[in-house]
């Protein structure tokens, strides 16, 4: 329990951690986030450049050892970036200069792809996990009926699991783009240089193997304009995917607050500093705030796609920002998977009579081939004179010459029905295709 200027609560780690950083939180730049993945890069060149030759074993030894302790306590403050923190290390250590047909170019874009290699390994963990919680909820949702809107207003009955069953269907629309972007960050740059590649005919099969590229880029211009592709497509599937995450925080502030059919979990939501009554959905605005962020983001990434060929400074910024969104996607979709798996779920809502009408109406114009507009209008028509339901069927059944007896027990039937029928296809075929993905994702 902690206590919070509106009131006392055990909120979610990491729930709190997401609602304070943009408070509170001392981001560190993007270096320190990739510094990992260039030392692995520069590990890997140096025993590249010792098998050809040009280091004896003492220097490779030596310049492998400072290259490990580099990434303790590491601080690039009097640094211009990474690159020129790892080659003060290098050249400490031997004495000299080692580089040679490399730029800062075509190394950031290995050393961004080494690091999207693991980002997407864990996003798409938690996208397992998150279709797993979206699962339970389903099972949880029973025959439980829910509204369902259009142009922000009530206009139909649907059962509470469509809900569930038709973020399954974009989740797995979404998670489809993911082999595409292994692609990209699994081709290397490596040998591109600055942009015109390297004037020496240097093989750098093993370098490219060692570090699991499974291709290269055609051209050295190509293996340049590649970083704002890989740029590009990575926070497209974060905007499609926080984009989903906004549209499903939308609906539980709706179905909690408005119709109390879901309950927030308590560890996932806030209070008020003066209107000590309320419950604040605090993360779930947060979220929603996020996908919007991302896509004014992600139309700078295309403007930035379209520059002509070559590295351009702005390119920096796309860094910061591709790091900063993956940080937030895997923190969104973590806590999203958490809150589904623990909402409590109520059937509160029974519909409204004058929906079903519209159901019954269908069902009468069908069957008797009548105009289904002129059935409902008469339906509704005497509803707002209070009519009963009783004698609405006995003003159609004279009307259109149809046994009254069939249209009550019609009528019974659909005004007892909870929902309509949205579900429209056995959601056993789209369970079974997730995990065929998620298969061949997790493998």
């Amino acid at each position: 329990m902690k206590e919070y200027i509106w009131g006392d609560a055990k909120l979610n780690e990491l729930v709190e951690r997401f609602t304070t950083k943009s408070d509170v939180g001392i981001e560190r730049g993007s270096d320190y986030h990739l510094l990992p993945y260039a030392i692995q890069f520069e590990k890997a060149y140096i025993e590249f450049i010792y098998r050809q030759g040009k280091l004896d074993k003492e220097e490779f030894i030596a310049v492998s050892k400072k290259l490990d302790e580099a990434l303790d306590n590491a601080d690039l403050s009097n640094y211009e970036d990474l690159h020129s923190y790892i080659e003060d290390v290098v050249k400490t250590s031997l004495g000299r200069s080692i580089y040679i047909c490399r730029s800062r170019n075509d190394v950031i874009t290995a050393i961004e792809r080494l690091y999207l290699r693991d980002a997407l390994k864990i996003l798409v963990k938690e996208l397992y996990n998150l279709s797993k919680s979206l699962l339970k909820a389903l099972d949880r949702a029973g025959d439980i009926p829910a509204p369902a809107h259009t142009h922000y207003v009530l206009a139909d009955v649907i059962p509470l699991k469509a809900y569930f069953l038709s973020y399954l269907e974009e989740l797995y629309r979404i998670i489809g783009f993911i082999p595409n972007i292994h692609k990209i960050i699994y081709t290397s740059p490596i040998g591109s240089g600055a942009i015109g590649g390297c004037p020496l005919n240097i093989d750098f099969t093993w370098l490219n193997r060692y570090l699991e590229f499974e291709d290269r880029h055609v051209t050295s211009i190509d293996g340049v304009n590649s970083r704002k592709t890989h740029n590009l497509h990575i926070l497209i599937l974060y905007s499609q995917l926080t984009g989903l995450i906004a549209r499903i925080s939308r609906d539980m502030i709706r179905l909690s607050t408005q119709y109390k059919i879901l309950e927030l979990p308590k560890e996932y939501t806030t209070g008020s500093s003066q209107l000590i009554h309320k419950i604040n959905p605090d993360i779930l605005e947060l979220m929603i705030g996020l996908h919007r962020h991302l896509v004014s983001t992600l139309a700078a990434a295309f403007q930035h796609y379209a520059e002509e060929s070559g590295y351009q400074r702005f390119l920096q910024l796309d860094k910061y920002n591709v790091i900063k969104y993956t940080e937030d996607v895997i923190a969104s979709v973590k806590i999203l998977s958490g809150l589904i798996e623990n909402v409590i779920i109520h059937e509160t809502f029974k519909g409204i009579e004058e929906l079903k009408l519209t159901w019954l109406a269908a069902e009468i114009a069908w069957r008797y081939d009548l105009d289904y507009r002129k059935i409902y209008k008469l339906m509704k028509d005497a509803l707002s004179r209070e009519e009963p339901i009783k004698s609405i069927i006995k003003r159609i059944s004279r009307k259109y010459s149809i046994n009254q007896e069939e249209l009550k027990k019609l009528s019974k039937e659909i005004l007892n029905r909870k929902y309509n029928n949205s579900i429209m296809k056995n959601p056993s075929t789209l369970i079974k295709k997730f995990e065929d993905l998620f298969k061949n994702l997790l493998d």
